[in-house]
């Protein structure tokens, strides 16, 4: 059966040629609830097309029963009540509206009162699961979870389900929970640099934009740009909050600025080994080597401004503040701060993580550890309904909440110009997922120890066996689950 798939409220309603979505197709009209159903949305055309084909899924009629979706009550793009004339909240709306349709089942969140393992202990049914990934990494070995590849349908190569956290996730190419396109949080959550136009050009500083498109966008550069723009503007003799800066970044452990250039450097903390499942991959020589570059320049406090990285909604205002005040050229932080930054008066434009130099091939930017991640409980009633209805979703996610998000609120409605649209792709394509982010390995403490010591050999090096094992430990668990 073909249905016309209703990307976004009015705009494709009106423009149904301007999206498509393998061969499903919109249809002429849905049913709406609420007294605000019928608000008027005006948005902007969408520049890209999202055209994965449909996956092949046989026929399945649930007869009404009840989908579960356990948890992330305070994620926006699972479900929505009704249409209120906001893009991505309608596209949400529609998107498990057309899921009910296509296989007669009713889409409900399961709201836990509780540790979600304990009512999985107690044989509660749910389907899906989601939550933060250390979050599953801690509970993943109470056997609640079943592994992914187990669960028919489900393809796990596809965009939609992220194949960058399948490499930097999996043991022995099982992996117990992942990323798909049925929630945008990881990218929200992928960190990159923002900088301040107007600085940039009083300055007449190196645009970053042709600095990508040259080739020439490396650490080296980073701190030349960052070195050339610290005043003591109000001339007390000391440097302040009320002062310029050329960095603003964060500071302490898993998301401080030396790890998140680390990875943007192509460095990882493990990699896949076919025998011992995951091994460590740190390169002692080159992590001195950026430790030696980074140190002297975003430890200087007449350069840049690091903030204690803690996660209370106000410390995070705070540090956006400082930026959108125009006292720093570059500011680390993610997609999602665009919420805020949108308000800033200063324009200012988006650039991926800095390569190590310009023989690296790729840009990479790391994914927030704490991003949403979704897993398979053992007490959903039948897997090969899970795999179907949630292949089903997260393709169509790909081709509708994911535009409404990322085409239109994001790009269109929150940056300044066309080169961070294309910055943001760049970002997009190179977001990266790594094992020992989530689990408990402590090699980000390590390494920032290595850091703060400068001494890779003193702080990492010599604890490489208790690293080790540690990595051992979790590898041989998992193993044990499946």
């Amino acid at each position: 059966m073909k249905r016309w798939l209703s990307l976004l409220p009015a705009l494709l309603l009106a423009f149904p040629a301007l999206f498509s979505c393998g061969e499903t197709q919109i249809p002429d009209e849905i049913p709406t609830t609420g007294p605000e159903s019928g608000a008027e949305t005006e948005e902007p055309a969408v520049s890209e097309r999202y055209d994965i084909p449909e996956p092949d899924l046989p026929a399945l009629d649930c007869g009404g029963e009840t989908f579960w979706i356990a948890g992330g009550q305070n994620d926006v793009f699972l479900f929505a009540e009704t249409l209120i004339g906001e893009v991505v909240n309608d596209a949400v709306f529609r998107r498990n509206l057309l899921v009910e349709e296509q296989y007669n089942l009713k889409l409900k969140r399961l709201a836990a009162s509780q540790e979600i393992t304990n009512l999985i202990a107690a044989g509660e049914t749910m389907d899906l699961i989601y939550r933060d990934a250390p979050g599953f990494a801690a509970t993943v070995f109470s056997g609640g979870y079943q592994n992914l590849t187990n669960i028919p349908y489900l393809s796990l190569e596809a965009e939609y389900w992220s194949p960058n956290a399948f490499r930097g996730l999996n043991v022995d190419s099982q992996v117990f929970f992942l990323p798909n396109e049925i929630s945008m949080d990881p990218l929200s959550m992928t960190s990159f640099l923002y900088f301040n136009k107007r600085i940039l050009n009083e300055y007449d500083l190196e645009n970053p934009y042709d600095l990508v498109y040259g080739n020439e966008w490396t650490i080296d550069k980073y701190l030349e740009l960052i070195r050339k723009v610290p005043r003591d503007l109000n001339g007390d003799g000391k440097m302040d909050d009320q002062d310029l800066f050329g960095d603003i970044h964060r500071y302490e452990y898993r998301t401080a600025a030396f790890l998140q250039l680390y990875f943007g450097c192509g460095q990882t903390y493990t990699r896949p080994d076919p025998d011992s499942g995951r091994v460590l991959a740190m390169d002692g020589e080159f992590t001195q080597a950026l430790i030696d570059k980074l140190y002297v320049v975003l430890n200087d406090p007449s350069i840049c401004v690091d903030h204690f990285n803690n996660y209370t909604d106000e410390d995070y205002q705070e540090y956006l503040r400082l930026f959108m005040e125009g006292h720093g050229l570059f500011l680390q932080s993610e997609i999602r701060a665009m919420n805020v930054l949108r308000e800033m008066e200063d324009d200012f434009g988006i650039i991926p993580n800095p390569k190590f130099n310009s023989d690296q091939e790729n840009y990479y930017n790391r994914v927030h550890p704490y991003a949403g991640m979704f897993a398979v409980s053992v007490t959903a009633p039948d897997t090969e309904r899970t795999g179907i209805v949630t292949e089903y979703m997260a393709w169509l996610s790909h081709c509708t909440v994911l535009p409404a998000y990322y085409e239109i609120t994001i790009k269109q409605k929150r940056t300044r110009d066309t080169d961070a649209e294309e910055m943001l792709d760049i970002i997009r394509r190179s977001m990266v997922y790594e094992f020992a982010d989530v689990f408990e390995v402590s090699i980000a403490n390590y390494m920032w120890d290595a850091y703060c010591d400068r001494s890779y050999a003193r702080k990492v090096l010599s604890s490489e066996k208790i690293i080790k094992k540690r990595l051992e430990k979790f590898v041989k668990r998992l193993r044990a689950l499946d």
